[in-house]
């Protein structure tokens, strides 16, 4: 009789060891979640010699250390792309975008600011455009302005007030702007300042310069009001709040996080 419950008694202690491991697993096991970024915004998120890298991929891998129950899965793509994904709910967020809650009602909510950015005018070093009051300035000039980054002026790259004042080309990627406003194809571009530090310092050219100061935008993680809403990612409020606080104790930290990216 004694071995029979002795024999029940140990059945019984493995089935709760073997519960307490099941949902230990569970409960530690790590989510993955894919947030889309840039291809090609330098020195902050772009694809080199095949690889991911830049100033906010470092940042988010950091982040990524120190959420504990998701794995982040960064996905490149060109940004106008990207941010269609993400309206249209196909991805839970996008990296890098200003605060265009009231401009780009899709993508919301915002995350934390991970970092800020200075939109300015760069020109040649011998343009007639240096030291220019934005925009009244550049009456007449021609700029350029990289697709899918309307958000560098809020918005507003293609508004009646601005196509009138200034004659804008859309080109595809930082790269190509900087060369023509090196070999004098347009008068100047709409830029960032960190991103033209960064492609001077890797150019033997005589640099372009910043003509003026055209704002200051917070750089954040914009979620999918879509896929929200339609509670495509069942972990996304999870997820959003434990990416706040990382980013929140990141910035204690580090208060300002640069584009010292070599």
């Amino acid at each position: 009789m004694q071995f029979f419950r002795f024999r029940h008694m140990l059945k019984a202690i493995s089935g709760i060891l073997f519960f307490t491991f099941i949902s230990s697993a569970f409960s530690y096991a790590e989510t993955t979640v894919t947030l889309l970024t840039d291809n090609s915004y330098k020195p902050y998120s772009f694809v080199e010699k095949n690889a991911l890298q830049g100033s906010y991929i470092d940042v988010i891998k950091t982040l990524d250390r120190e959420i504990d129950n998701f794995k982040i899965e960064l996905q490149a793509k060109p940004w106008r792309q990207a941010r269609q994904m993400v309206e249209n709910g196909d991805a839970i967020g996008i990296i890098g975008t200003y605060f265009n809650a009231a401009l780009w009602p899709d993508i919301y909510p915002y995350s934390q600011p991970i970092a800020e950015e200075q939109v300015v005018v760069v020109c040649a070093a011998d343009s007639r455009y240096l030291n220019k009051t934005w925009p009244s300035g550049f009456a007449g000039a021609l700029l350029a302005n990289v697709a899918g980054y309307d958000g560098w002026v809020n918005n507003e790259v293609r508004s009646e007030t601005l196509t009138k004042l200034i004659n804008f080309i859309e080109v595809p990627n930082v790269d190509v702007a900087y060369n023509m406003v090196n070999k004098k194809n347009i008068d100047c571009t709409l830029f960032e300042k960190d991103t033209l530090s960064y492609l001077n310092s890797k150019r033997d050219v005589q640099p372009p310069v910043i003509a003026a100061h055209v704002s200051s935008e917070t750089v954040h993680i914009g979620y999918s009001k879509k896929a929200l809403s339609d509670s495509k990612f069942p972990f996304a409020a999870q997820f959003i709040k434990e990416m706040d606080i990382a980013i929140h104790n990141y910035k204690s930290r580090q208060p300002r996080i640069t584009a010292d990216y070599k």
